[in-house]
C-alpha cells in the first residue's frame, strides 16, 4: 500500500468515525429531550424529523413556558436555541407569563411565530 491510499484511507476512517459519533449525539439529544419533559409525548421523536426540524402536534405535545428548560422550548416550532434562551432569560427577568400574547414581548416572537406556537403552548400554575 503507498503512502497516498494509507492517507486516503485514514480519511475515510476518520469520516466514518465521525459521522457515526454525530449520529450518538443526535439520537442522546433526542433522547434528552424526551427524558426531561413535563412535555406530553404521544408519539416518539425520531431522527429525520429531528433533522429536518418538522414538528408535529402530537410529538410536541403542550410546553409549559413558565418551566420548559431550552431543550423543551425547541420542541416548538420555530424555536431553536437562542429563541429558546430568550424566553428563559425573559422569564428569569420578569418572572411567569400570565397570558400567552406576553411571548410578544420576547425578541425574535412576533405575531407569524407566536401563532405557529399558540396551540403548543400553555403557562402551567401561572394562568390559574
Amino acid at each position: 500500500m503507498t503512502a497516498t491510499e494509507k492517507r486516503v484511507l485514514l480519511i475515510l476512517i476518520a469520516a466514518l468515525l465521525l459521522g457515526s459519533g454525530m449520529l450518538v449525539v443526535r439520537r442522546e439529544r433526542a433522547a434528552r429531550l424526551a427524558a426531561s419533559a413535563p412535555v406530553l409525548m404521544t408519539q416518539e421523536l425520531d431522527e429525520p424529523a429531528l433533522r429536518a426540524g418538522e414538528r408535529s402536534r402530537a410529538a410536541v405535545g403542550l410546553v409549559n413556558v413558565n418551566a420548559a428548560s431550552g431543550y423543551e422550548l425547541e420542541a416548538l416550532p420555530g424555536i431553536g436555541p437562542v429563541i429558546a434562551g430568550r424566553i428563559i432569560a425573559y422569564r428569569d427577568k420578569h418572572g411567569p407569563f400570565r397570558r400567552v400574547e406576553q411571548l410578544l414581548r420576547v425578541s425574535g416572537i412576533g405575531p407569524k411565530r407566536l401563532e405557529a406556537i399558540v396551540e403548543y403552548v400553555t403557562l402551567g400554575e401561572a394562568n390559574e
